[in-house]
């Protein structure tokens, strides 16, 4: 059997694996909210404020696709892990292919099902006149693009299982080049181009999705023919299926939980006023940036404990576990002393104004106390994904979310403490997060069924 060239992340420093790993992807994640950023300035300022606010009600429905995508990916990257360190490249060929097919399948599912409610969940929110016009046409391509976004998420999963992030980094790169310099001809008409709009930015952002994903899908094939994207392939395998299916569809309704529950908690935040709404906003920008090195220390927690499992190498994840927690701890508190020493002067680059500068620091200063509790927990839940816990790992964000931080949002913020309740109540879920799972972890349960699955690991 042929080998497939990849990163084994079995062997030698845990810490330097981990290092390696997520620094790419951390770079990766800044870039995409960069480039959502210029999208949204060159919108702002070739558009206008209803375009904007068009673009801006048009994400949610886009995050929640963006949520399954990389969700549905997860059990991808764990697969493919668990046989890659394994050594089984036959599984690895069959996870892959049997991949491709899935997505395809869903993808289609998704989009019908997401361009017959699309003006249903505009009006769900009350959206009207033009905005909802300019929205509902750029959701409408976005919902046709759909595929290959899905198939972005999917190449770069691939890429995670067998230790690759370096690679995924230039796609991403590829991808945010194109659709920045797309967006000015399509929107306002440049050149030879007819002038699109709104509908100029969402025809630029799947144009350059889709030249990605080809760059993508051919470097893959190239690199390791073993991965390659091949219709004649395309055998559904029925245990590999259902092991995807098993893996992915926790974390893709985890996603999807989780953003609806932030809204949910941000709707609280609302009813105390503007102000109170915009210093929420300027200071989750700062929550970004903890959010961004979670989400690749967890990318290389999963990838790492699935090689370990997979090369029955599980005394190891220890050594993730260790030094996991020592690397979080390091960006953790430089953002937690900063949060609390100056805010106000760290938000003053994103708004002025006096009141808003106020209420947005009262957020750092009671919510980054937990930012280490956050960085901690996405070691701990990269761990259990690796391990095939993915169900459990949804199950701790809805107690989190739905059973801690929404309620206690719900009491505290009609109390005396207002809006510094809803601060309060994202605290002590962050920290009840991270408790929840280092009692799962020295309980063990993790390790149990995963390690002897027959179809997975032997």
């Amino acid at each position: 059997m042929e080998k497939i060239d990849g990163v084994n992340l079995t062997e030698g420093s845990i810490s330097k694996k981990i290092i390696s790993f997520a620094i790419p992807l951390l770079f990766g994640y800044i870039l995409y909210t960069g480039y959502n950023i210029v999208d949204m300035i060159w919108v702002g300022n070739l558009l206008g404020k209803d375009a904007v606010a068009a673009s801006s009600v048009s994400f949610v429905l886009i995050y929640i696709l963006i949520s399954l995508a990389s969700g549905a990916s997860t059990g991808t990257a764990v697969l493919i892990a668990r046989y890659y360190g394994a050594k089984k490249y036959d599984k690895v060929e069959k996870v892959a292919s049997n991949s491709y097919f899935l997505s395809i399948i869903i993808s289609i599912i998704l989009t019908v099902i997401g361009l017959c409610s699309y003006n249903l969940v505009l009006k769900f929110v009350n959206v009207t006149g033009n905005i909802f016009n300019l929205a509902s046409g750029y959701l409408r391509i976005c919902l046709f693009g759909f595929i290959f976004m899905y198939m972005f998420f999917l190449a770069i999963a691939i890429l995670r299982g067998i230790g690759d992030t370096m690679s995924s980094l230039v796609f991403l790169v590829i991808s945010s080049v194109v659709n920045i310099v797309l967006d000015p001809f399509l929107i306002s008409g440049i050149g030879p181009f007819k002038k699109l709009g709104l509908n100029g930015a969402a025809y630029a952002t799947v144009i350059a999705q889709a030249i990605a994903v080809v760059i993508g899908l051919l470097f893959i094939g190239r690199k390791n023919k073993l991965l390659k994207f091949d219709p004649r392939k395309f055998i559904p395998d029925k245990q590999i299926m259902m092991d995807l299916i098993k893996l992915s569809f926790p974390t893709a309704m985890q996603q999807v939980l989780l953003s609806v529950g932030i809204s949910i908690v941000s709707s609280y935040v609302n009813s105390f006023g503007k102000d109170v709404t915009a210093g929420y906003g300027v200071a989750t920008k700062i929550d970004s940036i903890v959010t961004m090195v979670v989400m690749a220390l967890s990318a290389a927690t999963t990838s790492i404990t699935g090689q370990l499992i997979g090369a029955k190498k599980e005394e190891r994840v220890k050594e993730v576990f260790r030094s996991g927690i020592i690397i979080s701890i390091v960006p953790a508190l430089l953002v937690t002393v900063l949060s609390l020493l100056i805010p106000e002067q760290i938000l003053s680059l994103f708004v002025p104004n006096k009141e808003v500068l106020e209420i947005g620091a009262s957020y750092l200063r009671i919510v980054s106390l937990g930012y280490m509790a956050v960085t901690a927990t996405s070691i701990l839940t990269g761990i259990f994904s690796g391990a095939g816990k993915t169900f459990m790992t949804m199950v701790f964000t809805i107690v989190q979310l739905w059973l801690i931080r929404i309620p206690i949002t719900s009491i505290a913020s009609k109390t005396s403490l207002n809006y510094k309740g809803i601060w309060i109540a994202i605290l002590i879920s962050n920290v009840s997060g991270l408790i929840i799972n280092m009692i799962f972890y020295f309980w063990g349960g993790w390790k149990k069924t995963t390690v002897k699955s027959k179809n997975i690991v032997q």
